[in-house]
């Protein structure tokens, strides 16, 4: 471990009233039941002679979460007795890496970043924003060289060798001049066509013979068009076929739309005639109900004299045998046997 970063996350505990302890009851007590750290987040806990002085070292963040809960909880009896100074604080900063390369890689990046500063583990695999500890001072800029594409080791060594001539070429600047030339309308419609540019200064038009062969009717040209307008045929039959179903249809749903409407007008009809016949037919309604009243009543006082009858008729030991059925007139025969 570097000399600089030796203690730079180091936080020593003193305990400022006459209270002794060792390491394992100061982990207990403390560190893991009052901050809440588990045993394999504290990467070291040194116990200095005497049981009054702790020195702990964590990670980054964790060091900086053990200064915020020792705040916020200081109020508790255990941590009352201690004090908390952080030995060495360094801050986490964001710089961000100009890479004047037209291709950088991971590589380049993490060496252009290392000369200023340390790259964390979980940066090491190339960003273009990248996470850094500062060891200079905290606000400057530091100039990172400029790196150009290097041609690859073989070219190098064919080079040497005298078997390879020209100069290397990156793969960007291939991209960059591949230009293919552009045609702009088409046959008959007086196409233009954008040559290649050769100075890098834009294309020109091609000449009026380059443009009569590329819009000259070949036989295959012929072919397509002709296959073309008949597909166009068929396409058009298709459709005359399918407009005369629709008419057809169209017809049909018209028919049933008019029997439709003629049933919805009779039931209105029928509709209103029964709201016309209602206030007639009901106070008929009225008379022949107080008529069946009348008639239940009637039996009923029947039915009472009745029962009256046979009630006087076993009083005075008289056998009523019977009346005939369908008895007219006013007398009634009777058939008694004392």
């Amino acid at each position: 471990m570097a000399v600089s970063r030796a203690r730079r996350n180091v936080v020593r505990f003193s305990a400022v009233e006459d209270v002794k302890m060792d390491g394992l009851l100061f982990s207990r007590s403390v560190l893991q039941k009052e901050l809440g750290f588990r045993p394999d987040q504290i990467d070291y806990l040194f116990a200095f002679p005497g049981g009054k002085v702790f020195e702990v070292i964590f990670t980054f963040d964790l060091f900086e979460q053990c200064l915020e809960r020792f705040k916020e909880r200081n109020d508790s009896a255990p941590l009352k007795v201690f004090s908390i100074n952080a030995l060495t604080q360094f801050q986490k900063r964001w710089v961000n890496v100009s890479m004047f390369n037209e291709d950088p890689g991971p590589p380049e990046a993490r060496g252009d970043v290392a000369q200023t500063g340390d790259l964390p583990q979980e940066e090491k695999y190339g960003r273009r924003r990248c996470g850094t500890l500062r060891q200079g001072r905290p606000l400057g800029s530091a100039r990172v060289p400029h790196t150009k594409p290097q041609p690859p080791e073989a070219w190098r060594r064919d080079l040497a060798a005298g078997t390879r001539r020209g100069s290397f070429v990156s793969a960007e600047d291939r991209r960059r001049d591949r230009r293919k030339p552009r045609t702009y309308g088409g046959p008959g419609s007086g196409a233009v066509t954008m040559e290649k540019p050769k100075n890098g200064k834009g294309g020109t038009p091609a000449g009026p013979s380059q443009r009569d062969r590329m819009c000259e009717k070949t036989g295959g040209t012929v072919a397509l068009m002709q296959h073309t307008e008949g597909i166009l045929a068929a396409l058009q039959d298709s459709k005359n076929v399918l407009e005369s179903q629709i008419a057809t249809l169209a017809g049909e749903v018209g028919l049933l739309r008019n029997n439709h409407n003629k049933l919805k007008d009779r039931v209105i009809t029928t509709e209103v005639t029964m709201q016309e016949m209602t206030p007639q037919v009901t106070p008929q309604v009225k008379a022949l109900t107080q008529k069946i009243t009348l008639m239940e009543n009637e039996v009923r006082t029947l039915a009472n004299k009745v029962e009256d009858a046979e009630s006087r008729s076993r009083c005075h030991n008289i056998h009523l045998v019977g009346v005939p059925e369908r008895a007219e007139g006013p007398s009634i025969e009777l058939h008694i046997e004392t």
